[in-house]
């Protein structure tokens, strides 16, 4: 279920709803990603352009929402491919990925270099990946597997 989320939620901690910025034009100066939480745990985008039609804010919908501390994605996959979930280095990481066929993945890594965590599915079919634990970032860097997220 993709939903926005009202900012009521029982333990909502943050609620980035990506939806600022001046939808493909110069948004340079519009750097900050914004807590709508009420708990201030605002952001700062990084290596994104903020101009154009790619890197920058565009139109779209909310893909991931965060739900009793889970951060919770959809990905369209077909038989035999790979997900990849990219993290950054810059980060401690102490988390479990639920990757949606019954098989999970845990992470526990201070500063991981190269550390990107892989998945092939057997079946083609759409799976929510549930990430649960400390999750500080995830890192696509303009490429990756963004474009399998369902939207």
């Amino acid at each position: 279920m993709l939903t926005k989320a009202l900012n009521n939620e029982t333990g909502l901690l943050a609620y980035y709803p990506f939806n600022h910025g001046t939808v493909n034009d110069d948004n340079t100066n519009d750097f900050r990603l914004l807590d709508y939480s009420g708990n201030d745990y605002h952001g700062t985008l990084a290596n994104f352009a903020l101009t154009g039609t790619t890197s920058n804010w565009v139109d779209g919908v909310d893909i991931t929402q965060l739900q009793n501390g889970a951060f919770i994605t959809t990905w369209e996959v077909n038989a035999g491919e790979s997900i990849t979930i990219p993290i950054n280095s810059s980060y401690n990481y102490d988390f479990t990925v639920d990757w949606g066929d019954g098989s999970t993945t845990a992470v526990a890594t201070n500063n991981p270099s190269n550390a990107d965590l892989i998945h092939t599915y057997t079946s083609t079919d759409t799976y929510t990946v549930t990430i649960t634990g400390t999750f500080p970032a995830i890192y696509f860097d303009e490429g990756g597997d963004y474009d399998k997220i369902e939207l």
